[in-house]
């Protein structure tokens, strides 16, 4: 038990701590004698309204930690929770912004698919392609993060060059398109 209350109350502790700073920090002198405080029956109906819409997360963690879906496939669940919830307990659905919505979603789903297969078919090449070497020279450097960029940056200015200096190169002839010298690479 000691080791879950560590777990779940210091990361909320730490992080949210600064932002109370800050808020309390920038309000200090604002006069909020203006502001007036809710009434009971308003917290009251605010308790009974908010419990669908905070059940989410616990529906989400449920399905995964009782293996009913994967961390993927709650994504699922939680938009079929929202609409039952916004239809049946709220009774407010806007019909027409479904549509741009999924279509929102598709467009963000396809972006982060496009980076992540880039990136692993940019894996599969550098590790064709004998990195391993380079690697481990790298890691060997002086200097941490810096030094590692620089290097990175260098080498990645290098295989460009290398590379177009074959004939037909799409770096090339993305590069010629720009202008008829860039980056030292000739055009034909």
């Amino acid at each position: 038990m000691q080791l879950f209350l560590a777990a779940v109350c210091s990361p909320v502790s730490c992080s949210q701590l600064p932002y109370v700073c800050v808020v309390g920090y920038r309000y200090r002198t604002e006069d909020t004698s203006a502001i007036a405080r809710p009434s009971w029956s308003v917290i009251g109906r605010s308790l009974l309204i908010a419990p669908p819409a905070l059940a989410l997360p616990f529906v989400i963690r449920a399905a995964v930690v009782e293996g009913v879906a994967t961390a993927t496939e709650v994504l699922t669940i939680g938009i079929v929770y929202t609409i039952i919830v916004g239809l049946l307990f709220y009774r407010q659905f806007n019909w027409q912004r479904l549509v741009p919505m999924l279509a929102e979603t598709a467009a963000l789903s396809g972006a982060i698919l496009l980076i992540i297969g880039t990136a692993t078919s940019m894996a599969w090449c550098i590790t064709r392609s004998g990195f391993d070497d380079l690697a481990r020279i790298m890691e060997a450097l002086p200097g941490g993060a810096p030094t590692f960029m620089l290097v990175s940056i260098v080498a990645f200015r290098l295989t460009k060059y290398r590379l177009c200096s074959r004939r037909g190169c799409a770096f090339r002839l993305a590069a010629c398109s720009k202008s008829k010298l860039t980056d030292n690479v000739k055009c034909r």
